[in-house]
């Protein structure tokens, strides 16, 4: 009795470890942002049941902190399902920021978050400058001979 209790507490104990939501990366777009660009997130997940579709999101700008909440509806099928997903964010002022990525899915609030620390810099505006057309002109250097 006390091997089957043993055996069957194992079995729950891997359905529970397998039936949990993952973020397996965030990414910021571009690498090195600067205030002048667009940026962008992207978040690797992988969920316990398929499908898993991406509704909805809500982004929470808090000084020097970006919250992305968003909203996964999520299938009935057992199996894993691999979700890869890009919000835009915008462009942010220069400094460093913290981003707080939540995922929330149809049938529960806040299951699984992560975080990453990115920094925006100041804009450098190199190659911006209208570009003026200004002829090169060789002039050769005549040497005397000795």
């Amino acid at each position: 009795m006390k091997k089957l209790f043993i055996f069957f507490s194992l079995i729950i104990a891997n359905m529970a470890l397998f039936a949990q939501n993952y973020i397996d990366s965030l990414k910021i777009l571009p690498n090195n942002p600067d205030s002048t660009i667009s940026i962008k997130v992207v978040c690797y997940a992988t969920f316990p049941s398929s499908s898993c579709n991406l509704d909805s999101v809500s982004i929470i700008f808090e000084s020097f902190k970006v919250t992305i909440n968003a909203y996964y509806t999520m299938g009935i099928a057992s199996a894993f399902c691999n979700s890869t997903d890009t919000i835009t964010i915008g462009s942010l002022n220069d400094g460093d920021y913290k981003l707080m990525y939540n995922v929330n899915t149809s049938y529960d609030s806040i299951v699984v978050s992560d975080s990453l620390y990115f920094t925006v810099y100041t804009s450098t505006n190199i190659g911006e400058e209208k570009k003026t057309n200004h002829p090169l002109k060789f002039i050769p250097i005549l040497q005397k001979k000795t």
